[in-house]
């Protein structure tokens, strides 16, 4: 089973300072189940009980070996031989949400942003036939029941600011501007149920150069 929907939209209707801010926001869920069937598991209880049995339509015989199975009677087969049901559950929900626009205006270009979080889950469930969960099978592994659970939040914000600086007039002089020059500044954070990380970097890129530097890792 699968579902996924979402929206986005432009903020521009509050004002003209919104008219470059978006926002956009999702969430899917799907889920799998799975069926695995064991034919031919020896029941414990089942073999006890036909093993004390004292009525030949219904008793089992132990003395035909294997050799001899189709010998015993259908109501004895179906009381020692059965088939084991496992089933497994597998779901994972996770969901998003983003904004982004420019925050001002610099003479080399927008100082633009974008923040967001996202969710991920996961969920997984292993049920074992009953005969298995209380230990009461011949020839097949015995367990119990498990099941497993994890979530991961995810936060970032960045900053960026990109564009052609023009050359600059001063009186007696002319100051070159900055060409095609983008800097950038993130922090991105993701926390487990078993581990949490921190990024923080900023870089600053140019035609020419390239300069990225991480500030921080947790």
């Amino acid at each position: 089973m699968l579902f996924d929907a979402g929206l986005k939209g432009e903020m521009g209707e509050f004002g003209d300072y919104f008219k470059t801010w978006n926002w956009e926001l999702g969430f899917r869920y799907s889920r799998d189940e799975a069926i695995n069937l064991s034919e031919s598991v020896v029941s414990a209880p089942g073999l006890r009980e036909a093993l004390l049995d004292t009525n030949p339509a219904t008793a089992f015989n132990p003395f035909l070996n294997f050799s001899g199975v189709q010998q015993q009677t259908a109501i004895a087969r179906s009381r020692v031989y059965v088939t084991l049901h496992d089933t497994a559950e597998f779901e994972t929900p996770s969901a998003y949400f983003n904004l982004n626009g420019d925050l001002f205006q610099l003479p080399a270009g927008p100082v633009s942003f974008a923040v967001g979080a996202e969710y991920r889950g996961e969920r997984f469930r292993d049920d074992p036939d009953s005969l298995n969960t209380t230990f009461n099978t011949i020839g097949a592994t015995d367990l119990e029941a498990s099941k497993v659970n994890r979530d991961v939040w995810g936060f970032y914000q960045e900053v960026t600011n990109s564009g052609d600086q023009p050359n600059v007039e001063f009186p007696g002089r002319i100051q070159p501007g900055i060409r095609s020059c983008r800097a950038r500044g993130m922090v991105l954070a993701e926390y487990r149920c078993d581990l949490s990380r921190t990024l923080r970097a900023i870089a600053v890129r140019h035609p020419e150069t390239e300069v990225l530097g991480s500030l921080a890792t947790d």
